[in-house]
C-alpha cells in the first residue's frame, strides 16, 4: 500500500469515505456498542452513490428518449449514506427509540432474531432471520431440542437471544461447515 492508499492515487478520495460515513450517520450504527463510532470496511458511500448515479443516468436517458431533452443528475455521498438507513432512521424518528449498534449483527434485526456469523470448526456460518419454524428446524438439525423447547415462540426467543447465540456458538465450533 502506498501513502496515498492501497490503490495509489489521491488520498482525499479515501478520506472522503470516512467523512461521508460520519456525516451520513453510518458510523454511529457500525461497530460494537461499547466502542467509538466505526467506519464500514468498504467505501459504502462511494459505491452507493455510484449505484444511485447509474440509476439517475439511466432515468435521464429514458427521459431523453421520450421527451427529447435529458436531465441533470446530482448525487451526494452523504445522501448515499442516509438512504440505506431507512429502518434505523424510521425506528428513531417514528418510534422514538435508538436501535443502537449490534456489533456483528444488525441493530434492528439481530436483537430479536438469530442473525449473524458463527464460527464453525473449519470456517464460518451465516444465519439470517431465523424465526418460528426455521428455529425449530435449526434446533433439530443442531440436536438442540431443549433450546427450542425453552424458546419456542417469538417473544421467548427474542428475550433469549444471548443464551441462544452462546449455545449456537458452542455447537457450531464442534462441527465443520458441511
Amino acid at each position: 500500500a502506498s501513502a496515498n492508499g492501497p490503490l495509489g492515487g489521491d488520498p482525499n478520495v479515501f478520506m472522503s469515505a470516512i467523512v461521508s460515513q460520519a456525516a451520513g450517520g453510518l458510523m454511529w450504527k457500525t461497530g460494537l456498542s461499547d466502542s467509538p463510532p466505526a467506519a464500514a470496511g468498504i467505501a459504502l458511500g462511494q459505491h452507493s452513490a455510484g449505484a444511485y448515479l447509474c440509476a439517475a443516468v439511466l432515468g435521464g436517458l429514458v427521459q431523453a428518449e421520450i421527451t427529447g431533452p435529458g436531465t441533470r443528475a446530482d448525487v451526494s455521498l452523504s445522501g448515499a449514506q442516509i438512504a440505506p438507513q431507512t429502518w434505523e432512521i424510521g425506528a428513531e424518528s417514528v418510534l422514538g427509540r435508538d436501535s443502537g449498534r449490534a456489533g456483528l449483527g444488525h441493530p434492528e434485526v439481530s436483537q430479536s432474531a438469530i442473525w449473524g456469523t458463527f464460527e464453525a470448526a473449519d470456517g464460518w456460518i451465516v444465519l439470517g432471520s431465523v424465526h418460528a419454524e426455521r428455529f425449530e428446524r435449526l434446533c433439530a438439525l443442531m440436536e438442540l431440542p431443549d433450546l427450542h423447547a425453552r424458546h419456542s415462540d417469538d417473544a421467548s426467543r427474542a428475550a433469549g437471544i444471548p443464551e441462544i447465540t452462546r449455545t449456537l456458538d458452542a455447537r457450531f465450533r464442534e462441527h465443520g461447515c458441511d
